[in-house]
């Protein structure tokens, strides 16, 4: 259960609590199809991780949901702060599900063409260039359809051969070696991800050209919504969603450019991912568009044992764009959570790239929540080298250091 913030007085009543951030959260989700109630759900759980690291106090309202998004209010508190925050989640859950549904035949086949245009388009020479384990990522679930396929007919051959029965015409064995290559498929190959990583990177080559229509229509809608907002707006990006992220402030900037200033922190980013394939001049186009504008504050979050991501690898000059880079902010995620939890971690490489928007078990330099509901602005906390670690105490009160920060207006 969150605990309840008193907004009024602290000590008795001696002193009022400082206001801090009035502000409008977003978060872009990669590509997982996660239900709003679903998502809701683990928020409550990470959230209340969050309180208890920092000693504060929060409570939320009920969820509010349409086709495009959801959102939910926050209120957080420490013993002489608080902050109000508009929670967005943007959903394309429903566009997941819908690449789920595809069989087995379709995904494998789909896949090979994705893997033919990434390395023909320079893609996979520039992840073992700039980030060698990021390349394992991309090889993983073709090499194991390789893998696959040749145990499977090498398997036909040898029980052909068993029973006597070669040599047998070359269509026949990779008929029978096809058949049951796909039935292989058909019992390990959720277990193995291998239905999710290839979906992930058949939607990937989907949008390299052309981005998604749907999901256009629905970053539109909300690209107009937060230019129209008042509060601070700080968008954040998760993995697939970076790239997601990226358009939607590419499209605000460009239906206004002079307005207030728009926070945009990419976190275990695939932004290098579409934009290392040298055909994804779409997603150029956008990061040109952020980089050369005066209204965006970038900052890019990544982690060293993170396979999922581009560890220190800062998007603006990898992809040759000119303009200002983004800020790159490493993170380490061995400090967040228990010895114990970390361990099962580690075995888990989903897991272990969704810190980046979990809670933590301790006070880090980086705290996603703190992003969202701490009274500073990210580029304050961000380029903190320990974060807000000395700008609260123990009781979740406001330092001295703390205090004489500004906060979030």
């Amino acid at each position: 259960m969150t605990r309840a913030i008193d907004t009024e007085t602290h000590n008795g009543g001696s002193e009022r609590i400082r206001d801090g951030a009035d502000r409008v959260f977003v978060h872009i989700p990669g590509y997982y199809p996660l239900s709003p109630d679903a998502s809701k759900r683990r928020f409550e759980r990470e959230y209340e991780r969050f309180l208890n690291a920092w000693s504060a106090t929060g409570s939320f309202g009920e969820m509010q949901v349409s086709e495009s998004w959801a959102s939910w209010p926050i209120r957080t508190g420490g013993a002489d702060w608080s902050t109000r925050v508009e929670h967005i989640l943007f959903r394309w859950e429903d566009i997941i599900d819908a690449d789920r549904s595809r069989n087995w035949f379709a995904r494998v086949g789909l896949g090979i063409l994705t893997f033919i245009d990434f390395v023909i388009n320079g893609a996979l020479y520039r992840y073992l260039r700039h980030a060698w384990r990021y390349s394992l990522f991309f090889l993983y679930p073709f090499l194991m359809i390789a893998l696959l396929f040749t145990v499977s007919l090498w398997g036909v051959r040898g029980g052909l051969y068993a029973l006597g029965l070669t040599p047998v015409p070359w269509a026949l064995d990779y008929v029978a070696g096809g058949a049951i290559f796909f039935a292989i498929l058909h019992a390990v190959g959720v277990r193995l991800k291998l239905d999710h990583l290839l979906d992930d990177w058949i939607y990937g080559r989907a949008i390299v050209r052309r981005p998604d229509a749907a999901v256009e229509a629905r970053l539109s809608l909300l690209a107009d919504r937060l230019n129209a907002e008042q509060r601070e707006v700080l968008i954040v990006g998760h993995s697939f969603g970076a790239v997601l992220g990226a358009r939607l402030v590419a499209m605000m900037i460009e239906r206004r450019p002079d307005g207030p200033p728009v926070r945009f922190a990419s976190v275990g980013s695939s932004i290098l991912k579409i934009g290392f394939n040298s055909a994804a001049r779409p997603l150029h186009a956008a990061v040109s568009q952020i980089a050369s504008s005066d209204r965006v504050i970038w900052h890019d979050f990544t982690a060293l044992n993170d396979g999922m991501n581009f560890y220190l690898v800062e998007p603006v000059a990898a992809l040759g764009v000119a303009g200002r880079p983004a800020y790159a902010r490493r993170v380490r995620f061995r400090g967040m959570v228990s010895p114990e939890y970390y361990e099962k971690m580690e075995r888990d490489l989903f897991r272990l790239h969704n810190q980046f928007i979990s809670g933590n078990d301790f006070r880090a330099s980086y705290d996603y929540f703190m992003l969202m509901c701490g009274p500073w602005p990210m580029e304050i906390q961000s380029e903190s080298p320990q974060g807000v670690m000395s700008w609260i105490d123990e009781t979740g009160a406001l330092t001295k250091q703390g205090r004489a920060l500004p906060l979030t207006p």
